[in-house]
């Protein structure tokens, strides 16, 4: 009787299981992805130039690109 109840036709329950596992995990993914992405590209990377050039040195009013902590120095 419970071979009846559990096995359905198409494939086991645990089949079934993972299957909604996947593709409720694949709409999650599908869901955040493009946001995700989108703070990657206009946020984080611009971000991460800004951070960069914060460390360049600047003289005479150019830019020398070097790594140097100086400004952090005089702000703080």
């Amino acid at each position: 009787m419970t071979d009846i109840a559990t096995h359905k036709i198409g494939g086991s329950a645990d089949d079934e299981a993972a299957l909604f596992k996947r593709r409720r995990r694949n709409k999650i993914l599908g869901l955040t992805l493009p946001g995700t992405v989108w703070l990657l590209i206009f946020f984080a990377v611009p971000m991460f130039f800004v951070l960069r050039a914060s460390f360049n040195s600047f003289v005479d009013a150019q830019v020398i690109d070097d790594f140097t902590f100086a400004n952090y120095g005089r702000v703080f």
